[in-house]
């Protein structure tokens, strides 16, 4: 009863999206479709351009699926409910599509670098990106709000470094870098990048969250900032700059203050 439950007080897309990784990950296991069809295989990426956008949801081992769930449900019963159904499966199909084009993007410079043709047909998949997106999303939510992990307690504006050290570590031993680190990298970016700049306000007056615990200075350690100042607010002019100029245009004709995704990148 207590099982059945937490299950029923999931969000409906968290669950579907949860049922989706077991469904895709037994389809593979017994054979019914081919990991190459699935898994992003540059080589084999034109003409199948669907693993660009189905490598994410793909996970291979058993063990790698249950923490995918477990931590799919857990961040999913924050973040859903934050953003509402809708917003949730735009921010689900934003971050994949950035891990996939990002990955397909650097294998390919990798190839002509290396002039290696077998780093064309390697298989690359898992939902460590998407998971990395969502901590995003859950440091966004509750930044302040404590997680025990075992015996530690740690605060959630910590979970998408712990998560992205973890990936690291874990990429080091199995030497899968782009597989485990890159997915996580290009999936928290991607999230960062939605959150910060382009995800729709819930009250309507723009876009964007310009908190200080959702800034590009927030994710690294207070030592760092005077480096790191200078390139965030370039990447906040680049990627507002001209809306926020825009926007200002329009509300100071209107005798009204500034509006946009203010504040540092």
């Amino acid at each position: 009863p207590r099982i059945s439950a937490l299950v029923a007080s999931l969000p409906t897309c968290t669950k579907l999206t949860a049922v989706a990784l077991v469904v895709l990950y037994g389809v593979v296991a017994v054979g019914l479709v081919s990991v190459e069809y699935i898994a992003l295989v540059p080589g084999h990426s034109i003409p199948y351009l669907w693993n660009v956008f189905t490598a994410s949801w793909l996970e291979t081992n058993v063990g790698a699926l249950a923490v995918s769930c477990v931590t799919l449900l857990a961040a999913g019963r924050v973040v859903e409910p934050f953003m509402g159904t809708k917003g949730f499966v735009k921010f689900i199909l934003v971050v994949n599509g950035f891990i996939g084009v990002s990955a397909f993007v650097t294998m390919l410079f990798v190839y002509y670098v290396s002039r290696d043709e077998t780093m064309l047909y390697k298989k690359f998949n898992g939902f460590q990106g998407i998971i990395a997106g969502m901590l995003i999303a859950v440091k966004q939510c509750l930044p302040d709000a404590d997680v025990a992990l075992g015996a530690v307690k740690v605060k959630c504006r910590h979970l998408p470094a712990l998560h992205l050290a973890v990936m690291l570590a874990a990429a080091a031993a199995a030497h899968q870098y782009l597989a485990l680190f890159g997915f996580s990298l290009f999936g928290a970016f991607g999230g960062w990048v939605y959150l910060r700049y382009f995800q729709p306000r819930s009250d309507g007056s723009g876009v964007g969250d310009p908190g200080d615990h959702m800034s590009f200075v927030s994710f690294f350690p207070g030592f760092a900032a005077p480096l790191l100042i200078p390139c965030a607010d370039a990447m906040h002019a680049y990627c507002c700059g001209r809306r926020e100029r825009r926007l200002q245009t329009k509300f100071s004709a209107m005798g009204g203050g500034g509006g946009g995704a203010g504040g540092r990148g």
